[in-house]
């Protein structure tokens, strides 16, 4: 199974404490791993669309990423994360380019699921905005009119 996720922000205390409602960092770190634990098999693939950590050191972000049990976890780097070229910390993730295509296994088909961040902290997702409907759909070409 391949899986899906972003913006995890481990290592976001604010975030954490703030915004999410947990006690502590650690208490959002545990829980949010421990929820991509009971998902994601070992066997499995995890793919991060960017912002695995934030404001935590490159030493902390891989021993968050020790814990986690898939071992074929690929991230998007985003605008947060950390410098995973540097040698001591290089296989810690397969990188891949901001924009890529995945084949899956022969005979497997396209078997993907997605795992929203808002589930793995086990708080609801929150909108902040009214939705739009999509500039390209129902005859709307960017332009706001039916």
């Amino acid at each position: 199974m391949i899986w899906f996720t972003s913006d995890l922000h481990l290592g976001h205390e604010s975030l954490a404490t703030q915004k999410r409602g947990y006690h502590s960092l650690a208490a959002m770190e545990h829980l949010i791993i421990q929820n991509v634990n009971v998902r994601v098999a070992p066997t499995d693939t995890l793919c991060i669309l960017g912002d695995f950590s934030f404001r935590c050191t490159v030493e902390h972000a891989r021993e968050l990423r020790e814990k986690i049990v898939c071992r074929k976890v690929h991230l998007i780097a985003g605008n947060h994360d950390k410098d995973w070229s540097r040698p001591e910390v290089a296989k810690t993730f397969s990188l891949d380019p901001p924009l890529m295509r995945m084949k899956t296994p022969e005979g497997t088909g396209p078997r993907a699921l997605p795992l929203p961040a808002a589930q793995l902290g086990g708080h609801a997702p929150r909108c902040h905005h009214a939705p739009r409907a999509h500039p390209l759909r129902h005859g709307r070409a960017g332009t706001g009119l039916v």
